[in-house]
């Protein structure tokens, strides 16, 4: 549910420009950062990153018939560069006019992109499971690899942790967030390497809720101990 995560960190954003003049360019630069290098993260897994993972869309074109490059979702990445670039222009600037203006438009095509997105692939990866393929193994081989250092692995889970306890929109996203890295873990020890970053980015009644809803020392395909969510229709990483 990363796209949540980015439909959390949007408000969040959105949220600092509404303050008042004087902190609410300061406060937006933190929050825009933060957004930008998750993002980045986000879209790297989806497109790949050359000789170290394959990525989203690649996997995607290799078992529905090419359905990425069809529907163009890495273009639309690619579009999302001139709105992004509009909103670091009016940072530099410091003008918070300017800034509203660029970042109310970028927040919209950014959503727009998320929604189309899901509108293809939230399908067949139903498809997928139903045909018996391993969701979070298909994470772990071909998208977490973008991630290719330590630092890299931090902000994402932190980040993915932390704003979705927050911007939960009724739901437990956050614990679906832990649940499908728990998953997707490799190894004992890299499960507990995640799952200390989820607890440091969480307030610590969020996390301990977590221990409520799902076994916390468990990952791989034993993090589910019944039937994993990637066997059942609109579950999985």
């Amino acid at each position: 549910n990363a796209h949540e995560v980015i439909r959390g960190a949007l408000t969040e954003c959105e949220e600092a420009l509404a303050l008042d003049d004087a902190n609410a360019i300061s406060t937006f630069r933190t929050r825009w950062a933060d957004f930008v290098r998750f993002q980045e993260l986000h879209a790297a897994m989806e497109d790949g990153v050359p000789n170290k993972a394959k990525g989203m869309f690649a996997f995607l074109d290799e078992n529905c018939d090419s359905i990425a490059k069809e529907k163009g979702l890495r273009d639309a990445h690619e579009r999302l560069h001139g709105a992004e670039a509009a909103v670091v222009s009016a940072l530099k600037a410091k003008d918070l006019a300017k800034l509203r203006e660029a970042f109310g438009a970028f927040k919209e095509q950014n959503e727009a992109h998320l929604k189309a997105e899901e509108e293809v692939m939230m399908p067949k990866v139903a498809q997928l499971t139903k045909g018996g393929h391993n969701m979070p193994k298909a994470l772990r081989d071909n998208m977490l690899p973008a991630l290719d250092s330590k630092a890299k692995l931090k902000h994402f889970i932190s980040f993915g942790a932390k704003t979705l306890e927050k911007h939960h929109g009724g739901m437990p996203r956050a614990r679906v967030w832990a649940h499908a890295l728990a998953a997707a873990a490799g190894s004992e020890a890299q499960w507990r390497e995640w799952r200390q970053h989820i607890k440091s980015a969480m307030t610590s009644d969020g996390f301990a809720s977590l221990g409520t809803q799902i076994d916390l020392g468990a990952w791989g395909d034993s993090a589910y101990p019944e039937t994993p969510p990637w066997a059942k229709a609109g579950e999985g990483a």
